[in-house]
């Protein structure tokens, strides 16, 4: 399919928009001929993107369904392409440096006000979202998504390398470095590099002396929790995984 910015640029383009849509042509009025060919309206397009001109209401369905095709708000950046202009110009704050929407307790800011909303939970502790499950809560609808899936059994997300699959699309993009190599997340005491947030966070916590997890038995505390899975086992007998989680939390 032919892809159009803007307005067809002659008679030839409007024939191939035609066909691609199977619109039979049919005899226009020359008022409906002027409104196809009238040129977009640059003075309300904003400079930094593409604008096409809206779709006019017509009594014709083939002209509303060539309106409609050609009616396309396109960045000139990346090719996105809205349905509407505002969503086009939410669109562009992803290009600037722009973040309208701030934080009143700390200075995170955001483009999107939905954006905004989920940080505050960070604030308030808010927990609305639970498992009916296992009765997790989380502050945010995509991570209970995320979370049913490990009652499931789910894995969405699969590399196109190996085939190996996840539940998160964070946790494919953290494998994929194993193929490619690449080392994003680098200790601020060491030259230790890893290619997952995670592995960073444990890591840093040898020079840090930090020991977050705590077992409720008795007094032992570690960095990491595999360590601290390890140490449930071998002195308090707890082997079952289920248990082992109530304990953790």
């Amino acid at each position: 399919m032919s892809n159009f910015v803007g307005q067809p640029q002659g008679d030839d383009d409007v024939a191939i928009v035609k066909d691609e849509l199977m619109i039979k042509d049919e005899p226009v009025s020359a008022d409906e001929e002027a409104a196809q060919d009238e040129k977009v309206d640059l003075e309300e397009a904003s400079s930094h993107f593409l604008i096409a001109k809206e779709p006019s209401i017509s009594n014709s369905n083939t002209d509303a369904s060539l309106q409609s095709y050609l009616s396309r708000f396109t960045c000139h950046l990346c090719g996105y392409r809205a349905g509407q202009r505002c969503h086009l110009r939410e669109h562009m704050l992803t290009h600037s440096d722009e973040k309208p929407f701030a934080c009143h307790i700390c200075e995170y800011r955001a483009i999107r006000s939905s954006h905004l909303k989920r940080h505050m939970v960070a604030h308030t502790g808010e927990k609305p979202h639970v498992c009916d499950i296992c009765g997790y809560r989380t502050g945010y609808p995509s991570a209970l998504k995320t979370h049913l899936r490990t009652h499931s059994g789910e894995k969405p997300h699969a590399c196109e390398v190996c085939g190996y699959r996840v539940a998160r699309f964070g946790d494919l993009k953290a494998h994929k470095r194993t193929h490619t190599g690449e080392k994003p997340y680098s200790c601020e005491f060491c030259d230790y590099k890893s290619g997952k947030l995670s592995n960073l966070k444990t890591h840093t916590r040898t020079h840090t002396g930090e020991k977050p997890y705590e077992c409720d038995i008795c007094e032992y505390s570690v960095g990491h929790c595999s360590a601290l899975k390890r140490h449930m086992r071998k002195h308090h007998g707890i082997v079952s995984g289920a248990a082992l989680k109530r304990l953790m939390r």
